[in-house]
């Protein structure tokens, strides 16, 4: 688990539930065990407080809590394309993106 591998899980499958201020991970498809093991994951290799929690019909999402928000936003925001900032509860700014920051290469060298 790395901030990239998050934010493109964010990306792909997550929302931020207004009002609530919670990251939610659409995991639906995945079994109770692996959306365990994924927020066990994002917990212990991030820091970021991570739940699996029941969706329906015995289906199950990640979850962030809004306490963890700051700390997602600033370490997986410049990993995210500016346009998905909405993901993070953040507005579109038209800033220059790195887009060396989207893999983890450096992890490989």
């Amino acid at each position: 688990m790395t901030p990239v591998v998050l934010a493109n899980l964010i990306v792909g499958d997550g929302n931020l539930k207004k009002g609530d201020n919670i990251i939610r991970i659409y995991t639906n498809s995945f079994t109770k065990l692996d959306v365990e093991k994924l927020a066990s994951a994002i917990t212990s290799k991030l820091g970021i407080v991570t739940k699996a929690v029941h969706d329906r019909n015995n289906q199950y999402m990640l979850t962030i809590s809004r306490t963890q928000l700051d700390k997602v936003r600033g370490l997986i925001g410049p990993h995210m394309h500016p346009s998905m900032s909405y993901k993070l509860g953040l507005s579109y700014c038209n800033k220059n993106f790195d887009y060396n920051n989207i893999t983890d290469e450096s992890k490989f060298e």
